[in-house]
């Protein structure tokens, strides 16, 4: 089961910040291929010192907060 949740910050990370400290060099994971295939290239953009496309959304996309708590299951039930 994964649940996503999100909430917008009260002091967001400039972009720039987030490119050069979080980013990484990897395509990074999204909901989609596309979704990926935007992010890397608008991270790129940024890395070059260029104005991406729709950076206000990318801002946004960027400052996200995203919790994954993996659950392990055995298959076995507790006993009590």
């Amino acid at each position: 089961m994964l649940i996503g949740w999100g909430a917008p910050s009260e002091k967001p990370v400039p972009l720039e910040q987030f490119v050069q400290n979080y980013a990484g060099t990897q395509t990074p994971i999204a909901v989609s291929r596309t979704d990926s295939e935007r992010l890397a290239a608008a991270f790129a953009a940024v890395r070059a010192g260029q104005e991406p496309k729709d950076s206000r959304k990318l801002q946004r996309d960027v400052n996200r907060v995203v919790l994954v708590i993996p659950v392990p299951c055995t298959g076995a039930q507790e006993t009590r």
